[in-house]
């Protein structure tokens, strides 16, 4: 099995620590993670969800609300989660679900093909490896030693040391491995994704910190990570909550998006690898555009192509009564903020934000995630304007929501969500329009 690439589409909400629930937080976490992690495949036996300009248009008829919420009751028994990302992890063709959560074990949802991740078929991540519940607040999966399997990058806040996790193979779990770099010192990390950014076929690693530089981490191939020099990536940062990374400006390399928390700006570091015919893995930052002006209180970040033009967006959720945010690619990773694009009153307390089909007719939509209220579902007319969707159950259910991610874990051919809460125990599945 070979992987491609693997790019971090959405990894992760940005939750509150339980001691610091009040009106004025310290800055809030990524996690991946969920952070829907995605990547390109060589066939059906992809180890993560695979990404997409665009969705294919699904069997169900467009333009309706989302008629179908699948409820199930399974996750921490403790509740506390933070983190979620999809992965193959037995290699069985069926996505996977880690869940990590704030000071409780990490856990590993294994799939029957079917969408169901009962409790029964459930086992902890790093279980008689050495690896310690921890505060997770972000996860990314990829082949990080080169062996056809996905790992897991575990990242940690409190100052608690980062983990690399080594798949065993099957269904043996997981193991703690030394990651080098990654792994050897206490951080307090929110988001991380992973992807091949210079180019030598294996998967690097970018982490988001808060009260820290960024870091961008080299993979030797084998899951050992050396330091980047510094650049712009890996010596900004400091109030970070989410990162992604994608091909923003078209050019064949990954590029990496960071949301920033206060009065640290957006961030779009370009690879210079592609067009810009210089060193791949070294990033330049653009602090001249629009983008690079807008301070938000963000907490997650997802892309993918809303307005039809084939290029990738990006979308923003927000905390502390601030909109939430759409921002248009007009080509080579300029971005410019597409005011009014989602419905008026919208914004909030807006925790993770997911790009997913809801209403079946082949363009992706937006799901908010809220703490202390229900998600926002706006439905996409195409060109990146927005209506909402508040009639269906899962719009009036309250939340506290704190990440998501996507891919089919139905195996019926369309992108189901699933999304993570801090406090009950429920991890919630929303069905693809294929599968309702």
């Amino acid at each position: 099995m070979r992987i491609l690439a693997v790019t971090l589409i959405a990894l992760s909400a940005c939750q509150l620590k339980p001691s610091e629930e009040s009106p004025e937080p310290a800055p809030q976490p990524a996690a991946a993670g969920a952070p829907a992690v995605t990547g390109e495949s060589a066939g059906p036996e992809a180890l993560v969800p695979a990404p997409a300009a665009s969705q294919p248009a699904a069997a169900a008829s467009g333009g309706a609300c989302v008629e179908v919420l699948s409820r199930r009751s399974f996750g921490p028994a403790s509740g506390n989660s933070r983190a979620v990302c999809l992965l193959d992890a037995d290699g069985d063709g069926a996505l996977d679900a880690f869940v990590g959560a704030f000071n409780e074990p990490d856990t590993l949802y294994w799939n029957d093909g079917q969408g169901s991740l009962g409790s029964q078929s459930s086992t902890t991540v790093g279980e008689g490896a050495g690896a310690a519940s921890g505060p997770t607040f972000g996860a990314a999966a990829a082949d990080l030693n080169g062996d056809g399997r996905a790992d897991l990058l575990v990242v940690h806040s409190d100052e608690q040391a980062n983990l690399l996790q080594l798949n065993l193979g099957g269904r043996q779990g997981f193991e703690s491995a030394d990651g080098g770099s990654l792994t050897e010192h206490a951080r307090d990390s929110y988001g991380a994704a992973c992807a091949d950014l210079d180019l030598d076929g294996d998967m690097d690693a970018v982490v988001a910190n808060r009260r820290a530089h960024n870091e961008l981490h080299f993979n030797d191939g084998r899951g050992h990570f050396v330091a980047a020099p510094a650049d712009p990536l890996s010596s900004e940062g400091g109030n970070s909550r989410a990162v992604a990374c994608a091909d923003l400006d078209g050019d064949g390399d990954d590029d990496v998006v960071v949301a920033n928390w206060g009065a640290n700006a957006h961030a779009v570091y370009l690879n210079q690898g592609g067009a810009q015919d210089g060193q791949a893995g070294a990033f330049v930052q653009d602090r001249t555009t629009e983008l690079a002006q807008v301070s938000s209180k963000s907490c997650g970040v997802a892309m993918g192509d809303l307005d039809g033009d084939g290029d990738l967006d990006l979308a923003f959720s927000n905390r502390k009564g601030e909109a939430n945010e759409v921002w248009l690619n007009g080509g080579g990773g300029l971005f410019s903020l597409s005011s009014g694009a989602l419905p008026p009153g919208d914004g909030g307390n807006s925790t993770d934000v997911a790009m997913v089909d809801l209403d079946g007719d082949g363009v992706r939509d937006l799901a908010i995630l809220n703490r202390q209220g229900p998600p926002y579902l706006y439905l996409n007319d195409g060109g990146a304007r927005f209506t909402a969707c508040d009639d269906v159950p899962l719009a009036k259910n309250p939340l506290e929501a704190t990440g998501c991610a996507w891919g089919d874990l139905q195996g019926g051919g369309s992108v189901d969500l699933l999304i993570v809460d801090a406090v009950g125990p429920d991890l919630q599945l929303v069905l693809g329009p294929a599968e309702r």
